[in-house]
């Protein structure tokens, strides 16, 4: 299979494959979209307890993510955790949603084909969470609806 290709009007880039695992299908927009996001719902690898895997993501792999020198594109990264009364259902399969904010679709692509990025912080995702269960849409910035004052 070969890297999905990303189309958008002023460049064409390939993203490589994952490394650690993740083999989820990539389509970008025709036209030209200066910054989106990325809301990926992530579920913990087997094996490893709730209160641990929350601990990891908010902790070391929050880190990794801060640190990286290829996350330069990256404006902004949100974790939202699931809460622990939200595990007494049972019909939910992930464990929280992550938001990732670009500037561009080739901050995302460049971040994510860094070797640096994928020795790091891709071996810590394929270490943390579930990679064939984690679902990712690509968004434009949301129409806000609602926003009251404080």
């Amino acid at each position: 299979m070969s890297a999905p290709t990303w189309r958008y009007k002023y460049s064409t880039k390939t993203i490589p494959p994952r490394p650690w695992g993740s083999t989820s299908p990539h389509t970008a927009p025709e036209t030209e979209i200066p910054m989106f996001k990325v809301i990926a719902f992530v579920k913990r690898r087997d094996g490893i307890e709730i209160e641990e895997f929350h601990d990891r993501w908010r902790g070391r792999h929050a880190d990794l993510i801060a640190q990286s020198p290829a996350t330069k594109g990256l404006i902004r990264y949100e974790q939202s955790h699931r809460s622990l009364r939200d595990y007494e259902r049972e019909d939910c399969p992930f464990d929280g949603m992550a938001t990732q904010w670009y500037e561009s679709w080739d901050a995302f692509i460049d971040m994510y084909s860094d070797t640096e990025y994928q020795a790091t912080v891709g071996a810590d995702e394929n270490d943390l969470f579930d990679q064939k269960a984690l679902v990712a849409v690509f968004t434009e910035v949301e129409d806000v609806i609602v926003e009251r004052p404080e």
